[in-house]
């Protein structure tokens, strides 16, 4: 079979790694060709739109960066120690402080899903 694939890779991206997945894709699973699109880029040509910001929250980290005709620029691009996690926390002690009625508690596995929604 003559099979493609894209490979999306993360703004911020280690070259070495990269580098590694693609010879994985074409000498061991044996694609016929491997094109490397950074998630940001991915994101702008979704949107249809030739320019753009994207800004990527993720668990454990923010990352932003501006995307200009396919380039997105290394100067543009910084991350954020600050996730979803921490947003959920903070969501959880306002809730304490403002004496919501409901107090969740994060080990309990139905909170968990509940806060995460």
């Amino acid at each position: 079979p003559n099979y493609k694939v894209i490979l999306l890779i993360p703004s911020v991206y280690n070259r070495s790694h990269v580098k590694h997945l693609i010879n994985l894709l074409l000498v061991n699973l044996r694609f016929q060709a491997a094109f490397p699109l950074q998630e940001d880029v991915a994101a702008t040509f979704g949107s249809g739109s030739p320019v753009s910001c994207v800004v990527d929250i993720g668990h454990e980290k923010t990352t932003v960066s501006c995307v200009e005709d396919a380039i997105s620029h290394p100067s543009s691009r910084f991350t954020l120690q600050i996730g979803g996690s921490l947003i959920r926390d903070v969501f959880i002690q306002l809730s304490r402080f403002q004496g919501f009625p409901y107090n969740p508690d994060p080990s309990s596995l139905q909170d968990f899903v509940l806060l995460n929604q």
